[in-house]
This record gives C-alpha cells, sequence and structure tokens, in this order.
C-alpha cells in the first residue's frame, strides 16, 4: 500500500513538473508593422496561466504613455484581453522618466502553446499603439549596420575636423538627437527609405547625443540605427551647439564633399527635403 502510495506521488510530481514546463519564451520577436516607436516587445511568454509581453518604451512622443484595460492581444481572429500591468498601471496616463525610457511587463489571457503570430492592439480606436505579425516562431536577429566610436579626444576647435575626418570626400548627414526627444525617434524611422535609396551612394549618416542621453537607454535605442555614433562630454556637446549653430534637437546637417555645411535644419523637414538636399551635396561640383 504504501509502494502505490508513493507510485502516486510521483506520478503526480512528475505530472506536477510537465505542467510547470509548459512555457514557451521568445526573445526580441520579429514583428511585421508597428505604428508606433514607442513600443517594442523584447520578450514573449507563454505558459498555460498566462501570456507576458516585457515592454521596453524609449520615449513617448508627448511625453506620456498609458496602456488601457481594453488592450487585447489578437490571434487566429480571436481576442485575449490583458489582465494587468506590472511596473506600469493600467488606464492611467504615464509621465514618462527624465531618461526617456522605461520598461515594464503586460498579462493578457493565455494564447494557445502552439499560437505564432499574434497582434498588439492598445484599443479598438485609432488613438491607441498597434503593433501587427508579432512572430513567435523566430527571434528577430536582423543586425543593423552601426558603429560606435569614442569621443575624440584633444582641444575642442579639432573636435567637428575630427568627428568627419573617417568620412572624408563623402557626402556626411549630421543627425544631432537625443534619446529623450519623441521627434528625433519619428525621425529616425521616416529616415529608413532614405538610408535605402542612398545605400550604394558616398553618403555616411553620424549620430550626435550627450550625456542627457542616459548611456544604457542610447546604447538600446542605437543598435537599431545604422550608421556611425558618438556619445559625447557635456562639454564637447555645449561646444558643438555653439559651432554648429544648434538651437535644439534634433538638428540635421549635411556636409559636402569638401568638407562645407551645404544645409541646415531645425526640426525634421521632411523626407523629400532630405532627399533633394542630399542629391545637391553629391551633385556639387
Amino acid at each position: 500500500m504504501k509502494i502505490k502510495s508513493l507510485l502516486t506521488l510521483l506520478l503526480l510530481t512528475i505530472g506536477m513538473t510537465a505542467q510547470a514546463q509548459q512555457i514557451k519564451v521568445v526573445e526580441r520577436p520579429y514583428a511585421s508593422y508597428a505604428d508606433t516607436p514607442s513600443l517594442e516587445i523584447t520578450k514573449v511568454t507563454l505558459s498555460d496561466t498566462a501570456t507576458v509581453l516585457d515592454i521596453y518604451a524609449p520615449v513617448h512622443l508627448d511625453n506620456s504613455i498609458k496602456i488601457t484595460s481594453e488592450t487585447y492581444l489578437l490571434a487566429n481572429e480571436k481576442k485575449y484581453m490583458i489582465s494587468s500591468g506590472e511596473g506600469l498601471e493600467l488606464d492611467l496616463l504615464f509621465g514618462m522618466p527624465k531618461s526617456g525610457a522605461i520598461e515594464f511587463m503586460l498579462i493578457f489571457e493565455p494564447l494557445p502553446m502552439e499560437t505564432t503570430t499574434f497582434d498588439f492592439i492598445g484599443s479598438d480606436s485609432d488613438d491607441y499603439y498597434k503593433i501587427y505579425g508579432v512572430n513567435l516562431t523566430e527571434e528577430n536577429n536582423e543586425e543593423t549596420d552601426y558603429s560606435v566610436s569614442d569621443s575624440p579626444s584633444g582641444k575642442h576647435e579639432q573636435l567637428f575636423h575630427n568627428l568627419i575626418k573617417p568620412f572624408e570626400g563623402k557626402v556626411i548627414l549630421i543627425d544631432i538627437w537625443a534619446t529623450w526627444c519623441g521627434p528625433c525617434l519619428a525621425s529616425h524611422l521616416l529616415m529608413q527609405p532614405i538610408k535605402v535609396q542612398f545605400a550604394n551612394k558616398d553618403v555616411e549618416f553620424l549620430y550626435l547625443a550627450g550625456e542627457d542621453s542616459p548611456a544604457i537607454v542610447w546604447e538600446n535605442v542605437i543598435a537599431d540605427i545604422s550608421g556611425s555614433h558618438h556619445r559625447l562630454s557635456a562639454e564637447q556637446w555645449d561646444y558643438l551647439h555653439d559651432l554648429l549653430d544648434v538651437k535644439g534637437v534634433p538638428t540635421f546637417i549635411i556636409i559636402d564633399r569638401e568638407g562645407n555645411q551645404s544645409f541646415h535644419s531645425t526640426g525634421f523637414p521632411g523626407v523629400n527635403t532630405m532627399r533633394r538636399e542630399l542629391n545637391r551635396a553629391l551633385n556639387k561640383r
């Protein structure tokens, strides 16, 4: 009788262990389309009791973020409603911290383990976030062609020369930005078609940020931005602001092949203007 009881207990333990192992984790899932740069799903955890999304929010365009209790996941034409949040309370407007980034988790009704894709719907209203085609079959292993360089040392008078020297003879688009700046992040997305168009031409993209962009946030954001990146010291940042007449971020400056400034804009001037000015600098004789 004792042996039978022990066997029963062993089987129950095995069964409970098997149930506990019904967990599927996908890191950095690929998404087909997102209508906002302000939310990134960094991990999806599926279990028998819940689906948990780890969210990284680099910045929100109006410096606040709100996740409503109407948020749901859509998979195979069925809705899986949100139940709670960790690190962010549902239905409350959350002011972004000075660092310009927060991380939190959203807990939903459990998706079936065999789910391959789902949509994240902030609400049926057009005013809330939507991320479509979140893929649970493979992680997002796309590599971005970006480089990080140490800030040039030496006298401030040589700073700008040292920054552009590696690209001598090429057209340089300088993007002066910050991680906490919503329009800056939005412009990075808008510039993607421009980068594709000028990929095989003598155009380099140089991104400059300052110490008011926290290092850990900056490192996370630039991983998705192709180009050359520098995070300048406070003194270097102030010096370049004066030298280049930077009135705010984002600021865009185009340097022609001869090293002369051919374009300057405070704020993103639009895709068509950027395309025109880059072509003008390339064709300048």
